[in-house]
């Protein structure tokens, strides 16, 4: 449902958490490994989800959903790290590992993990660390602007450009890696 479609951002706001807050639930869930940490995590998810909501152009779509579980994820993994740093344990700077782990608990289904692209190109980019990921996904496969995305993942849009550059240039090695091997 487009947002024109609610009479107020409050239903769209309401429409919109009911429509994905058991997998909002579920991602944080799997990540935090603590129910009262997902819900403060979903909270705060939702709170910046209200932030742009002028971003939510269609709640059904595959954009909407892609948008909605980056933020939640992106939230929970700020959520873990915080928690990991108050108990002196070390962080590492590449959650993927984490991240994979959590994969056999949670449906990644709900992510619409193709974002338009191939079966190949998911496998290479299933490569790279989360955050570089979300921002190829974000950029190509939702056609989000670095200000968007920058909003989403708490950067600057500088940052997300150096990121997305470099992300792009990982993932031509990865793509000419697997080309030298398999010819």
């Amino acid at each position: 449902m487009a947002p024109s479609e609610f009479k107020t951002t409050g239903s769209l706001i309401t429409a919109l958490f009911e429509r994905y807050k058991t997998n909002m639930q579920r991602v944080a869930h799997g990540i935090l490994k603590n129910a009262d940490e997902a819900d403060d995590a979903v909270q705060d998810a939702m709170i910046k989800i209200i932030k742009n909501i002028h971003m939510v152009d269609d709640i059904d779509s595959r954009r909407c959903a892609n948008f909605v579980y980056t933020i939640v994820k992106n939230t929970a993994l700020d959520v873990f790290r915080k928690k990991q740093k108050e108990m002196g344990q070390m962080v590492t700077n590449d959650i993927s590992d984490f991240v994979n782990i959590i994969g056999e608990e949670i449906n990644f289904d709900v992510f619409e993990p193709d974002y338009g692209f191939s079966e190949g190109m998911q496998e290479y980019l299933s490569q790279l660390n989360e955050m570089d990921k979300d921002i190829i996904c974000l950029r190509y496969g939702n056609d989000f602007s670095d200000e968007e995305i920058g909003r989403l993942l708490g950067m600057k849009p500088d940052a997300v450009r150096k990121r997305l550059s470099r992300a792009r240039k990982h993932l031509a090695e990865i793509i000419e890696e697997r080309g030298n091997a398999n010819g």
